[in-house]
This record gives structure tokens, C-alpha cells and sequence, in this order.
């Protein structure tokens, strides 16, 4: 009776692996898509964003325009989450090749 316990709490675990496995998947395809979008705001911080801070500072700057991309710190610290994430992600990815 101990060994179908045991069967069947692995088989359990199987299933949640293989479900969990599944997300995971999903999750590496959103990381891939988001690598283009990611690049574009990371172009512009380091070109165009200080001009562009410096122009919706001035009277005839729309005010439709939309002023979160220029708060100071919005790109950089979405670049820092990145950042934080991509490591966290590479080392739980090699824990799993220990």
C-alpha cells in the first residue's frame, strides 16, 4: 500500500511539473516578444528622451502628449526591473542544471 501512496503523490507531481512547464513555456515566448519593445525604449533613453524631456518642458509642449515616458525615472527603472529579472530568470534557469 506504501508504494501506491507513493505512485500516486508522484504522479501528482507530474502533473503540476508538466503544468507548470506549460506556463513556463509561455512565459519564455512573452520574454522573446518583449525583446523588441525593450530595445526601442532602450534606443531611446540612451538618443532621443533627453531632448524630448527637455521640449515638454517648454509652453508649447501638447498637453496631450503623454508625459509618463518622460518622467526621470520610468525607463530607468523599467531597465533595472529587466535587468533584475533576466538575472533572477538565469539563475533559477541553472539551478535547475545542478
Amino acid at each position: 500500500m506504501e508504494q501506491w501512496k507513493r505512485i500516486k503523490e508522484m504522479g501528482e507531481h507530474y502533473n503540476v511539473s508538466l503544468a507548470q512547464l506549460d506556463e513556463m513555456k509561455a512565459q519564455l515566448h512573452l520574454l522573446k516578444a518583449s525583446k523588441n519593445s525593450y530595445n526601442t525604449l532602450l534606443d531611446y533613453y540612451d538618443q532621443d528622451w533627453m531632448a524630448d524631456y527637455d521640449a515638454s518642458n517648454l509652453p508649447n509642449f501638447p498637453a496631450e502628449a503623454n508625459h509618463a515616458i518622460l518622467s526621470e525615472d520610468s525607463i530607468y527603472n523599467l531597465i533595472g526591473d529587466y535587468r533584475s529579472l533576466a538575472i533572477e530568470m538565469i539563475e533559477a534557469g541553472l539551478s535547475y542544471l545542478k
